[in-house]
């Protein structure tokens, strides 16, 4: 548990580290930001997305945890017995050891993938909630703004459903099945969000650095391409809805694997 814990704050550390740094020398090249600021502010935004990130990753560390889901010294004591009994069974029956251990020949999911993809999600998500970038933020519209937030809410909230599947990894198929049935509802749920927007092309930030002045502006979408901007914003909804039908697939995939994890 605690070699695992420490990969994942790890990546979480470096992601909010790049994060920041970038978001800070954006808004240092034109938010006439001094250097003793700038620095103050990234220190300031790594403290507060890592203290955030560290409270709702170390949550779902005890809780599983708590529930016996963590590999080996953290597996649940019936989880314990059973493996320990199919192991006397194949000796018994002079059947290898490869040929009855509890993870198939191709793995359910990769947990690692799973960890690290959970892991920036809930970063990326923390990112569009706060936007620490105030020479950025003054520029957008307060409605896109809100927007902004309600996607990194449904983004952190996937974000940590990814992550409880990595660290569950291949065991426990009920439990990932009723993950990737919350993770349909909330991918459904933000099509909302992009249909809100597709409604208000006017207020899509298109954010250039003007010529006279070197200033950042916000120069919006231009009335002739609003149609274009919907088509997009169609085809976003499109492609999350598609993709419930990975998570419906897996869903499958789970129920066909339970005999074997």
């Amino acid at each position: 548990l605690w070699p695992t814990y420490l990969k994942v704050l790890g990546i979480v550390f470096a992601v909010i580290f790049g994060i920041a740094l970038i978001s800070q020398v954006i808004d240092f090249v034109f938010g006439n930001v001094s250097i003793i600021e700038l620095v103050g502010n990234i220190f300031q935004g790594i403290q507060t997305g890592f203290l955030f990130s560290f409270v709702i990753i170390s949550i779902i560390f005890v809780a599983l945890s708590m529930e016996g889901y963590f590999p080996e010294d953290f597996k649940s004591k019936k989880i314990r017995e059973e493996e320990k009994q199919r192991l006397e069974t194949a000796r018994e029956k002079g059947i290898p050891i490869s040929e009855i251990k509890k993870k198939p020949l191709k793995p359910y999911i990769k947990p690692v993938g799973e960890i690290i993809g959970g892991s920036i999600a809930i970063v990326f998500g923390i990112f569009l909630i706060v936007l620490p970038i105030p020479a950025v933020r003054i520029l957008i519209d307060p409605e896109f703004l809100l927007y902004l937030q309600f996607a990194g809410v449904f983004i952190l909230i996937e974000g940590i459903l990814d992550l409880n599947r990595g660290l569950i990894g291949n065991r426990q198929m009920l439990t990932h099945q009723i993950i990737h049935g919350i993770t349909i509802g909330i991918k459904l749920a933000s099509i909302s969000v992009v249909i809100l927007m597709m409604n208000r092309p006017e207020i899509f930030p298109i954010l250039i650095v003007s010529d006279p002045s070197d200033a950042l502006i916000n120069i919006g979408i231009a009335p002739e391409y609003y149609a274009l901007f919907r088509g997009i914003a169609g085809l976003i909804i499109a492609l999350v809805a598609l993709s419930t039908i990975e998570d419906f697939y897996k869903i499958y995939k789970a129920e066909r694997y339970k005999s074997k994890y």
